[in-house]
C-alpha cells in the first residue's frame, strides 16, 4: 500500500503543536506502528473479498453503475417521469369511453342502444377480456389501481383521447377524475380532430378550444418538459387549420402556458405527413403500411424522417395486438367487412411477439428520438383487442414485456 505524505499530516500537525515532532522517537513509533496496523488490516480485507467471491460482485456492481451513467439521462428534457429499466418513456394511449354519456350512445346489430364499449364487447366474439367492467365515472378507484400498475411496469405517461366536436368537450369525465390527485403516471393528450359519430369536427373556436384545456395543461400531472412545454398531440393533419393551432397556443401562452403542438406520423390517415407546424413526430403503431390487420403487425420498421428539422422531437411507436370483431358489430364504425362474425382473430394477438417488437425498438432506437419516447397502442382499446392492461385471457403479458 502507497502511503502518501497527506496521510500522515493529521500526527504531524497534533505533535507540531505540542512541539515534539523531532524530539520524541515514542511519537514516530506510534504513527509507524498505526500505518501497519492499517495495512494489514486492509491486506486481511481483501484477501477475506477473493475469498469469498465478494471482488467479482463489486465489479459487476461498478459495470452496472458505469451502463448508468452511459445511459444518463441528463440530456432528457422530460424528466420526473417513470422509466423503464431501459431507460425508456413508455406512453400508452388511453379510451376514456367506459363511461355512460350521451355522445357516447351507440348501438350494435342487435337492434338495442348501448352507452359503452363493454356493451359491444360483452356482445361479441373477442380475444380479450378485462378483469373487471369498470365505470371511468363512477369509480375513482379505477385510476388509483391503473395508476400503480402502469408505474410498476414502467409505463409513464396516458396518453388521454381528447374530443372537441360542436365546441364543447366530450367524454372529458374521466380525465377530471384522473387529475383530482397527484398521480405517478403522468399523461398528454392526444386530440382525435376527426368528425365521425361523436359530431362535427369545427375549426373556428380555438379560444374557447385553449379555454377549457387551460385546466388540464396547468394540472401537476401533466407532463412538461425541462422548459416547461407541454406536449398535445393532434391524430389527423389532412386539413388541419394551421392558424387555428396558432391562434390556440397564443391563447394558452396568455394564461403562461406553452405547448408545443405534435402529430401521428402514420401511413393511414396522414400518409407519413410531416407538417411545418408540429414540433414532434409520434409513430402511431395501428396505422404503420398495411394497417392493423397487416400480417406482419409486429414487425417494426424504422422510418427516415428525413425532412424532420433538427431540435424537433420524434417518438416511436409499438402496438400490443389486434382484433376488432367487437368493434366490426357496432353501427358506429367505420370498419366495414372486418369479419366480426368470425371465430377466429381478425388481426394478431401474441403476447410473445409483442415482447419481440420492444426488443427491437429499444435496440434501434431512432438518432432522433433523443427522449427514447415509445408509444403503445393501447392501454385499453378493449374493443379493437389492443389492451396491455391485465385481461382474463393472458394476464399481465402484455405489461411484463415492458420489464
Amino acid at each position: 500500500m502507497k502511503i502518501t505524505s497527506l496521510q500522515f499530516a493529521p500526527w504531524y500537525r497534533v505533535c507540531r503543536r505540542q512541539r515534539k515532532v523531532a524530539k520524541s522517537p515514542l511519537v514516530v513509533l506510534v504513527a509507524l506502528l498505526a500505518v501497519a496496523t492499517l495495512v494489514s488490516v486492509q491486506t486481511g480485507i481483501s484477501e477475506r473479498i477473493h475469498k469469498k467471491g465478494m471482488l467479482s460482485d463489486a465489479t459487476t456492481f461498478m459495470k452496472k453503475r458505469a451502463l448508468t451513467q452511459t445511459n444518463d439521462d441528463s440530456s432528457f428534457v422530460y424528466k420526473d417521469v417513470t422509466r423503464s429499466n431501459e431507460r425508456v418513456l413508455y406512453m400508452a394511449f388511453y379510451f376514456p369511453q367506459y363511461h355512460i354519456a350521451p355522445e357516447n350512445k351507440l348501438a350494435i346489430k342487435d337492434g338495442l342502444e348501448h352507452y359503452t364499449d363493454w356493451d359491444v364487447l360483452r356482445a361479441n366474439n373477442r380475444s380479450l377480456t378485462p378483469l373487471v367492467y369498470y365505470n371511468l365515472a363512477a369509480d375513482s378507484e379505477v385510476f388509483d389501481r391503473q395508476d400503480e400498475t402502469a408505474d410498476k411496469y414502467g409505463v409513464g405517461v396516458f396518453i388521454f383521447y381528447h374530443y372537441w366536436r360542436e365546441n364543447s368537450l366530450l367524454l372529458n369525465l374521466p380525465v377530471d377524475h384522473f387529475i383530482r390527485k397527484k398521480r405517478k403516471t403522468k399523461f398528454i393528450f392526444c386530440w382525435d380532430n376527426m368528425s365521425g359519430f361523436l359530431g362535427k369536427q369545427k375549426y373556428d373556436s380555438p379560444e374557447k378550444h385553449a379555454y377549457q384545456l387551460l385546466r388540464y395543461f396547468m394540472n401537476e400531472n401533466y407532463l412538461t418538459d425541462v422548459y416547461g412545454r407541454k406536449p398535445f398531440i393532434v391524430y389527423f393533419t389532412p386539413g388541419m387549420d394551421a392558424s387555428y393551432l396558432r391562434r390556440l397556443v397564443i391563447f394558452l401562452e396568455l394564461h403562461n402556458v406553452v405547448v408545443k403542438v405534435g402529430h401521428n406520423y402514420q401511413k393511414g390517415r396522414n400518409f407519413w405527413d410531416l407538417p411545418e407546424w408540429s414540433q414532434i413526430a409520434s409513430e402511431f403503431a395501428p396505422h404503420f403500411e398495411g394497417g392493423p390487420t397487416r400480417s406482419n403487425l409486429y414487425k417494426y420498421l424504422p422510418r427516415d424522417p428525413t425532412p424532420w428539422e433538427v431540435g424537433k422531437e420524434y417518438w416511436q411507436g409499438a402496438i400490443t395486438s389486434w382484433d376488432s370483431r367487437p368493434r366490426c358489430n357496432s353501427v358506429r364504425t367505420d370498419q366495414k367487412r372486418c369479419g366480426g362474425h368470425l371465430k377466429v382473430p381478425n388481426g394478431q394477438v401474441s403476447v410473445v411477439e409483442f415482447g419481440r417488437q420492444i426488443q427491437t425498438i429499444v435496440a434501434n432506437i431512432h438518432p432522433k428520438n433523443k427522449d427514447r419516447v415509445v408509444t403503445l397502442f393501447a392501454w385499453n382499446e378493449w374493443a379493437e383487442g389492443a389492451a396491455l392492461e391485465e385481461s382474463v385471457e393472458l394476464g399481465l403479458g402484455f405489461l411484463e414485456q415492458l420489464i
